[in-house]
């Protein structure tokens, strides 16, 4: 996860990357999370944005949270 953000559109607009980044970055879950963030700040609609980025942040805790149970179960 540490280095999804430098494979967003974070830093530069994904019409810019080469294909395979571009399809990569599109896709990825810190997209949706990185727009809707741009959108809130410039005060623009952030419609759907918004929801899925938090869909993509409940997961995330999810997935990892799930990780470190069965991660410290195993060792104690």
């Amino acid at each position: 996860m540490l280095f999804l953000p430098y494979l967003s559109p974070a830093f530069v607009p994904t019409s810019s990357m080469p294909v395979i980044i571009r399809t990569f970055s599109e896709h990825q879950p810190l997209t949706p999370i990185i727009d809707a963030i741009r959108a809130l700040l410039a005060n623009a609609p952030a419609g759907d944005r918004t929801r899925v980025a938090i869909a993509c942040c409940v997961g995330i805790l999810v997935v990892a949270s799930t990780a470190a149970l069965r991660i410290y179960t195993r060792k104690t």
